[in-house]
């Protein structure tokens, strides 16, 4: 990808949208768009007709000054560029040693050194890894070597995740977690690297890489039903809702839906009164 400058001055539009952040544009700026058609109810507001199931929508280029109320933006899908098999070396600093691979970690020369953690196998990358590190966006935190997961009164989800960690060679441990939840411990420092420069520590701070839109449907897949199984709940009818702290999740989810064909909007909610912070 690149990023394109230019000089500028002038006005910009702001298009708002109710699925991602604001977009400001120059005013001819061409945005590809599917115009739905609208109609006037009798109160005077103008209502927007929504196309009947399997109806063909046609796209076309609008300038971002001639927009309007009810344009649907068109987003791009990621192209699926990586492969079925995905080696850790394709996301990490890691070198090769025998049996796997090692994470690099910087020196206070600056320089680089094998860390002392144990070796990864070279094809880590599954299902079960990525429905585990879709819990963890959910439910995880990182405690110094330990990955913790927090659950309520969840036996099903807490099984699971046992027998996915079990299944990648890791111990588990549990313990109680506040009045009627589990706490699930696992000691690995190799893992605990993996997530932390993956996907990052902290409600407020964690993310989605870019790597994530690029992989196989079964992957990205498994990888949202982690994050559901952990902060998502039904809705009316076949709605779904996710919880998130992290404004920046929430948009990366959207995009990882989208690349799913799965449409989804944004609602945000003060956590309690008078206070900054919200939920998503």
């Amino acid at each position: 990808s690149r990023v394109f400058r230019r000089p500028y001055v002038g006005p910009l539009t702001k298009i708002r949208t109710r699925s991602l952040p604001d977009i400001k544009a120059t005013p001819e700026h061409p945005i590809l768009v599917v115009r739905l058609k609208t109609r006037h109810k009798a109160s005077g507001r103008e209502e927007i007709i929504r196309p009947a199931p399997g109806a063909r929508l046609v796209p076309e280029w609008v300038s971002a000054k001639d927009l309007r109320r009810g344009d649907c933006l068109l987003l791009p899908l990621p192209q699926l560029s990586l492969k079925q098999s995905l080696p850790t070396t394709d996301f990490l600093p890691v070198a090769r040693v025998d049996g796997g691979a090692k994470l690099l970690q910087r020196t206070k020369s600056g320089g680089t050194a094998l860390s002392t953690a144990k070796v990864l196998p070279e094809e880590l990358m599954n299902e079960d890894l990525l429905w585990l590190a879709g819990l963890y966006i959910a439910e995880g935190t990182i405690s110094k070597r330990n990955l913790e997961f927090a659950f309520g009164d969840e036996p099903e989800l807490i099984q699971r995740a046992q027998q996915v960690l079990d299944r990648l060679g890791l111990r588990v441990e549990t313990s109680p977690n506040f009045r009627s939840g589990t706490k699930l411990r696992t000691t690995s420092a190799a893992l605990v690297r993996l997530f932390e420069q993956w996907f990052g520590h902290g409600a407020l701070h964690k993310h989605l890489p870019g790597w994530v839109y690029q992989l196989p449907e079964t992957y990205r897949r498994a990888f949202l039903a982690g994050m559901w199984d952990g902060d998502g709940t039904k809705g009316i009818g076949r709605h779904q809702h996710y919880t998130t702290a992290s404004l920046p999740l929430a948009y990366q989810t959207i995009m990882l839906m989208a690349s799913l064909k799965r449409p989804a909007s944004l609602e945000v909610q003060q956590q309690r009164k008078w206070s900054d912070n919200y939920c998503y």
